[in-house]
């Protein structure tokens, strides 16, 4: 059975993953 990862991990995960790329962009 999968469990899904709570919101709050989720949010975090795509925040941090929008933040490397736009500073990569840079």
């Amino acid at each position: 059975m999968i469990i899904p990862p709570p919101p709050i991990f989720t949010f975090w995960h795509y925040a941090s993953w929008q933040v490397m790329f736009s500073w990569h962009k840079s």
